[in-house]
């Protein structure tokens, strides 16, 4: 267990679709582990703009293609889990500043804007939010 303090990597949008070219969702290259689901993707000014859902499993793909994946995964784009954003507490945020946000600052500033999200889905009842 990683612990509930703040875990951060860098990566990048790799494609604006994810698998078979769903618009749901961005293909992301950025190290994803198990537990990672549910992490906020945030752009350069630190703006969530989406929701890391899932990464490839590298066995499989190695098994069928005989290449190992690395750093690729999906994240669902904020308009389709727009419905748990809206019922989640209003929160307090920095004014908005221009330009690209050192790292540092783009942690401190989404740190108090973020929350956790339990989503417990029974058989057949596997949509995203926003569908």
């Amino acid at each position: 267990f990683l612990g509930l303090s703040p875990k951060v990597a860098s990566g990048m949008v790799s494609s604006v679709n994810g698998p078979r070219d769903d618009t749901r969702f961005l293909k992301v290259s950025v190290p994803i582990q198990k537990g990672s689901s549910g992490a906020t993707l945030l752009d350069d000014n630190g703006f969530v703009i989406a929701m890391v859902t899932s990464k490839l499993h590298a066995g499989r793909v190695f098994d069928k293609t005989g290449d190992l994946p690395e750093t690729l995964g999906f994240a669902t784009k904020i308009a389709a889990i727009d419905a748990l954003i809206a019922q989640a507490p209003p929160r307090q945020f920095a004014p908005v500043q221009t330009g690209a946000v050192p790292l540092e600052q783009m942690v401190a500033r989404a740190v108090g804007a973020v929350f956790p999200v339990f989503a417990y889905i029974g058989r057949g009842e596997e949509k995203l939010a926003g569908q």
